[in-house]
């Protein structure tokens, strides 16, 4: 009989199910480590191309009893050849010269590099850390007096209270920021727990060996297609799990990309809007504030005084002409209109209409934190939908 196709979707999901009967952490974190794991059996496979130049890690940081062994754990369970590192010399040179796959883990950061992670930058752990992400990395040794070189690359989980991760790997992680949890979770190193997650480890394995080739092309093809942010670094650290999840299918790309969203655009690398730029979000948000987006027109001398009024913005240190000419420049010039001002009094003065600032906003919005690609055949369809005209007046 032909042996039945393993569903890889259906997989991952009862994985996942079973991280949530140890794990206190959110949907996108869960997701996160879980596919962090499946690349693991992927990051050193002996084949040309390479199925990924680079390798991710993964950072748990939160305080004491947060959770991060059992995060670790976890991890160790479903990735492939792990090791929990001792950081002596000769227990990381016996590890990084076995054959095949390496998962590197290391629990306790601070021990190493101290609670604010400024320390231990000599420490063969630290290099494993930050060279191992590339597959040209490298660990020397000295045996029998001659020189040995073994390849560090491979997928590495870290835990560590505060900021003991050094903040060079934090940049090259997938950081999960733990916390105490209140549900009664399931003790993973209970006998049946941890041979359950084994299970899953030798069938996570067993699932994506015959499909290297396939994810290979994908990383190489696809994913940069997947989001405008999936570029550089960010790509390199996300790229795996986006290839992972599509392989699977089902539920596992927006599960995948909800992730991204959640973990993998920081808040600091977030573009900000220009002033001109937060000038129209802030007219949008008087806009809708006051109701004025049926009315369909704005006062000027209107929208200026709420400006001003903003206590979040410093509006009011500036003119009143500086403001006049900035909502001339940014929203367009205005016009004679006549009707109810924001104090109920009709009257004529000059303005606009709220529709093009509305549409204007979001345009502005989009482009700071652009959403998920659509599908080609939406793309196509969508494209012959006329464009909404931009003009703005104030």
């Amino acid at each position: 009989m032909e042996e039945a196709k393993v569903d890889g979707g259906e997989l991952l999901l009862e994985t996942m199910s079973f991280g949530r009967q140890v794990l206190g952490v959110t949907q996108a974190q869960l997701t996160a480590m879980t596919l962090a794991g499946c690349v693991s059996h992927l990051a050193s496979v002996d084949v040309t191309p390479r199925p990924f130049n680079s390798a991710l890690r993964v950072a748990l940081t939160g305080d004491s009893r947060a959770g991060k062994s059992t995060g670790m754990r976890y991890g160790f369970l479903i990735s492939a050849n792990p090791w929990m590192s001792d950081s002596t010399a000769p227990g990381i040179r016996a590890f990084f010269n076995r054959k095949g796959p390496k998962t590197f883990f290391m629990d306790e950061a601070s021990k190493t590099f101290g609670e604010a992670g400024l320390r231990g930058r000599s420490h063969q752990a630290y290099k494993i850390l930050t060279e191992g992400f590339d597959w040209i990395g490298t660990l020397s040794f000295s045996v029998d007096r001659s020189l040995q070189e073994v390849s560090t690359f491979g997928v590495a989980w870290v835990a560590g209270i505060g900021e003991a991760v050094p903040h060079d790997v934090l940049m090259r992680s997938i950081r999960i920021r733990m916390e105490k949890s209140t549900e009664d979770l399931a003790d993973i190193l209970d006998t049946d727990m941890w041979e359950t997650g084994l299970a899953y480890r030798q069938a996570i394995h067993d699932w994506i060996m015959p499909n290297v080739e396939w994810l290979e092309n994908f990383s190489r093809t696809e994913v940069r297609k997947l989001h405008p942010r999936l570029r550089g670094t960010i790509r390199q650290i996300w790229g795996p799990l986006f290839a992972i999840a599509h392989l699977a299918g089902g539920e596992l790309p927006t599960l995948c990309m909800e992730a991204f969203l959640e973990l993998g655009i920081d808040r600091n690398e977030k573009p900000k809007p220009t002033p001109g730029q937060q000038l129209v979000l802030d007219a949008d948000r008087i806009i809708a504030d006051n109701g004025l987006a049926d009315v369909g027109t704005i006062f000027t001398a209107d929208l200026v005084d709420e400006l001003r009024e903003m206590d979040d913005r410093d509006y009011h240190r500036k003119g009143e002409q500086y403001l006049l000419q900035e909502i001339a420049r940014h929203l367009g010039p205005a016009r004679n209109i006549r009707g109810d001002n924001l104090l109920g009094i009709v009257c004529r003065g000059k303005g606009g209409d709220t529709a093009p600032i509305q549409a204007r906003a979001a345009e502005i919005r989009e482009k700071l934190n652009p959403a998920p690609a659509v599908e080609e055949a939406e793309e196509d369809e969508l494209a012959m939908e006329p464009e909404p005209a931009l003009a703005v007046a104030s």
